[in-house]
């Protein structure tokens, strides 16, 4: 058995090699051709995309733009708000304001004033005026009743001008004017308010 197993053994060899046979006569394969695949492909991309495009940015923006929301507190009003300042421009016409008042108001025009009156009742007393400074700069005034005499000023506040004085006892019981002057911007809301303590 064992011979009959090397003898097909060898058959089938000599069938899948081919054997002796180069010509043509016998049964192997006659074709000599030596098939290679000798093409390489070596794709490269070498394209660069570039987004020279435009869309829409729906992220947030931190910059400058328009402000389409809605403000609370001072800042910029509107400009027919400045139709209603002229209630008290004048130091005849100032509003007369007490301990614990605080009142909004608003500048129109650089070179704007307003005034406040108002009776020392305590010996000492704090004014405040807050605004937006990105809206414009105001200063505050403490006056004779006159409203030009100026004995104190805050102007070098950002948002809030504040006067605080102790004038004395002797003071008190005697008028004074608070005067707030646009220095600049076209339209400034503010709120001022007075404490005597």
């Amino acid at each position: 058995m064992r011979w009959a197993l090397i003898a097909v053994l060898t058959v089938v060899m000599t069938g899948v090699v081919g054997c002796g046979d180069s010509g043509g006569g016998g049964g192997g394969d006659a074709d000599s051709d030596m098939d290679s695949d000798s093409d390489m492909d070596t794709d490269v991309d070498t394209d660069t995309d570039t987004d020279t495009g435009t869309g829409t940015d729906t992220g947030s923006d931190t910059g400058t733009g328009t402000d389409t929301g809605s403000d609370t507190g001072t800042g910029t009003g509107p400009v027919e708000d400045c139709d209603d300042d002229a209630e008290n421009t004048t130091v005849g016409d100032a509003i007369t304001i007490e301990d614990g008042d605080a009142f909004d108001g608003i500048l129109c025009g650089t070179g704007a004033m307003d005034y406040f009156a108002f009776r020392l009742s305590d010996p000492s007393f704090n004014a405040t005026v807050t605004f937006s400074s990105a809206a414009g700069d105001l200063d505050l005034h403490y006056t004779l009743p006159d409203g030009t005499t100026n004995l104190f000023t805050s102007s070098d506040g950002v948002d809030e001008e504040v006067i605080e004085l102790n004038p004395g006892n002797f003071a008190v019981g005697m008028d004074y004017v608070l005067r707030v002057d646009l220095i600049d911007g076209d339209a400034l809301l503010y709120t001022i308010s007075l404490d005597m303590f």
